[in-house]
């Protein structure tokens, strides 16, 4: 595969990642939205459904864009060798905060979902 292939593979995984972030931002905030508006309201059962369907969601995302980095990053090692160890190095710690941030932002969204449904009252 020529240097000019390796290219344009990465452009297309940057431009998935980017796909796959946009869709895990707004499955995030519509239910987040959903919470808010109709979160009292909806039964046990719509709640454990629609929780469950967001999370298995933004799990798909997560997991599409943790790969696509992994895989930014070996091919641009390819390209250029001489980066070395410390660019992988210094990749994968920024997959791993990407990634743990996603997963926040999934708890984040279940938290808001809890507290819209049990409300503390004084």
């Amino acid at each position: 595969m020529s240097e000019y292939e390796l290219l344009d593979l990465i452009g297309t995984w940057k431009a998935d990642t980017a796909t796959n972030a946009t869709t895990l931002i707004s499955v995030l905030f519509a239910y987040i939205l959903a919470a808010h508006v109709a979160g009292s309201a909806m039964s046990r059962l719509q709640v454990g459904i629609v929780s469950t369907l967001m999370a298995w969601t933004a799990s798909i995302n997560v997991y599409q864009i943790t790969i696509n980095q992994v895989a930014i990053i070996e091919y641009h090692e390819l390209i250029r060798p001489e980066w070395g160890a410390n660019a992988v190095a210094r990749g994968e710690l920024v997959i791993w905060i990407i990634g743990l941030g996603m997963v926040a932002a999934i708890v984040a969204a279940l938290s808001y979902m809890w507290s819209v449904r049990h409300p503390k009252t004084e």
